[in-house]
């Protein structure tokens, strides 16, 4: 069993941003000197954490994963002509056992439970509610 100790401790952001570069984020990102944690994953929730704090130091420092430099430069074409470096980001064994052991756990916690917990209650209708509502009562 992995010890998801360290997983638990991270914010709530880190933690989204974890579970969801597993899901469709880039594995190439371009850092440049400009904006060093305004870079472009592909998934917003790996975005919400800074970038050189968190992908560049504390997932390597707990050894879940790699980030090689593939390039340097200069962006030219660029507004201030900032350098750049671009990665490659790659999890590590240990990343991907994280990754399992926690999606593991999070399927449990949602099976344990045979009825879903409702979204709203009666007394508070959400918008959607009031959309299905009105769909329902409208003839047209």
């Amino acid at each position: 069993m992995t010890d998801l100790s360290d997983f638990d401790a991270l914010s709530r952001e880190e933690q989204g941003a974890w579970t969801a570069w597993f899901n469709g984020a880039l594995q190439h990102v371009t850092q440049y000197e400009s904006k060093p944690d305004g870079v472009f994953m592909g998934k917003a929730e790996c975005e919400w954490v800074p970038f050189s704090e968190f992908w560049l130091g504390k997932v390597i420092d707990l050894g879940w994963m790699t980030a090689e430099v593939k390039g340097t430069g200069v962006a030219k074409g660029m507004i201030g002509k900032p350098k750049y470096a671009k990665y490659r980001l790659w999890p590590t064994r240990l990343g991907f056992d994280i990754r399992e052991a926690e999606l593991e756990r999070w399927k449990e916690r949602v099976t344990a439970h045979e009825e879903p917990a409702p979204l709203h209650d009666a007394e508070n209708p959400t918008n959607m509610d009031m959309l299905f509502k009105a769909a329902k009562d409208d003839p047209a």
